[in-house]
């Protein structure tokens, strides 16, 4: 306990390594499934340190900031829009370097998005709760306690390089969604999330 007070920034990357990359030791025996609980490490390695740290009241401050949305609407606008904008663009993008693309049709898909709105809310909100496992701990807890340390620039590319590793096993395992992204590719990509995210 003394060690997680007194170091828990380290602490906090070596227990959201071990949270995550145990089961992938164990999934041989547990099966892929168990793969799941990896992306919930960080989250549970922050709330972990925010307990030892602050106690209740730090973890319950830690799972609210999850909810505290105190921003102009115009950044509301470019966190939903942005993604979709930087999608079809890397399309012609995708193309115009000898890519494959898939097929697609903008006005199509925006004809057909009423009706698919159902069966997209499930997703988004499951989505959400993903990537709150993962960010909860990377932006909620990690960043702060870098960014004091580091300033914004050093402390994004800091959290980028652990945050980019911890995905290591994903990439190298065969049958993972990331399984054949090249990883110099990916490495470029997440430099560019991390300042973006910061």
């Amino acid at each position: 306990m003394s060690i997680l007070k007194r170091y828990p920034l380290a602490s906090f990357f070596i227990l959201a390594y071990a949270i995550a990359w145990i089961p992938v030791g164990l999934q041989g025996i547990f099966g892929r499934g168990i793969l799941g609980i990896a992306a919930f490490a960080p989250a549970l390695a922050a709330i972990i340190l925010t307990s030892v740290n602050e106690g209740p009241t730090g973890v319950q401050s830690l799972l609210a900031s999850l909810f505290r949305w105190r921003v102009q609407f115009k950044w509301y606008l470019i966190a939903l829009f942005a993604p979709v904008a930087l999608e079809i663009l890397a399309i012609p993008l995708q193309d115009w370097l000898g890519g494959a693309t898939a097929s697609f049709d903008l006005r199509d898909w925006m004809r057909t998005l009423p009706s698919q709105m159902p069966a997209l809310v499930p997703v988004l909100l499951f989505l959400v709760l993903y990537s709150s496992g993962e960010e909860l701990g990377w932006r909620g807890y990690a960043l702060p306690g870098l960014q004091r340390r580091y300033g914004s620039l050093w402390a994004s590319l800091i959290l980028r390089v652990l945050w980019g590793f911890w995905h290591l096993p994903v990439l190298l395992m065969p049958g993972t969604v990331q399984t054949g992204i090249p990883i110099p590719g990916y490495v470029l990509t997440t430099v560019g999330y991390s300042l973006i995210y910061t």
